[in-house]
């Protein structure tokens, strides 16, 4: 059973990522340099991102100060993702 150190822990650390990690992510989305729509996006970007999504959405989880509803949603998303990152694996493996 994790204690309170461990939660304040995750808290702490959910707060650093909400706080620096998806501002930058959103940055650099909504940048001129980068245009999915003209540039398009590469296997490994797809990947990336998506890794990336599933550790944030997971490092929510584990906060721990969501909502039931709030909470299965999350669940029903890491698990729609983690099947993507599954699917992606022969893709990978044939490059």
């Amino acid at each position: 059973m994790p204690n309170n150190d461990d939660a304040q822990g995750l808290r702490d650390l959910l707060q650093k990522v909400e706080g620096s990690l998806i501002p930058a992510l959103q940055d650099h989305a909504t940048s001129e340099e980068f245009r999915a729509d003209k540039d398009g996006l590469d296997f490994l970007e797809v990947k990336n991102s998506l890794l990336l999504t599933y550790i944030i959405e997971l490092v929510k989880n584990l906060g721990g100060h969501e909502s039931q509803s709030s909470e299965e949603t999350n669940v029903k998303r890491l698990i729609e993702m983690k099947v993507a990152l599954e699917k992606m694996r022969p893709l990978e493996k044939k490059m």
